[in-house]
């Protein structure tokens, strides 16, 4: 039957050809071999890589867990030097009350500005010229 399914060219296959011929059927083989390991003697093998499988994960979870727990004292440590460098900044703040009244004059001196001034001022003197060109140029166009 393998003589009748085969082309007139068989005898004249290149190897470019018939490897990926032989790969099909070296699939094939293990796929057979496979199916016959999975219907005798599978089931303790497969019981073996649960069991190591099993073993290998704990392994993971408790280095993981260690990561995680010494990240986490890590970020605790730097949130109480951080509260602490914040606390005292305050205090040496407070202890000074002219500068709190100074600096919130001047967020709302600097608010205010912003606020009401919607472009940049123009230079000293440059609106009076043009005013004064605008007037040169009625009276030219009067007379």
């Amino acid at each position: 039957m393998n003589a009748m399914i085969r082309s007139p060219l068989s005898s004249a296959r290149s190897p470019w050809i018939e490897a990926p011929r032989r790969v099909w059927l070296a699939t094939l083989g293990a796929a057979a071999v496979t199916r016959r390991w999975a219907g005798s003697g599978a089931a303790p093998m497969f019981r073996s890589l649960v069991r190591q499988g099993e073993e290998l994960e704990t392994l993971v979870l408790r280095d993981v867990g260690a990561r995680v727990r010494s990240s986490m004292k890590h970020a605790r440590r730097l949130a109480a030097g951080a509260q602490q460098v914040a606390g005292q900044s305050l205090q040496r703040f407070v202890r000074r009350p002219g500068k709190i009244a100074q600096a919130a004059g001047a967020a709302t001196r600097s608010a205010t500005r912003g606020a009401t001034r919607a472009t940049p001022r123009a230079k000293k003197g440059s609106t009076r010229k043009a005013a004064t060109r605008g007037r040169r140029a009625s009276r030219r166009a009067a007379a």
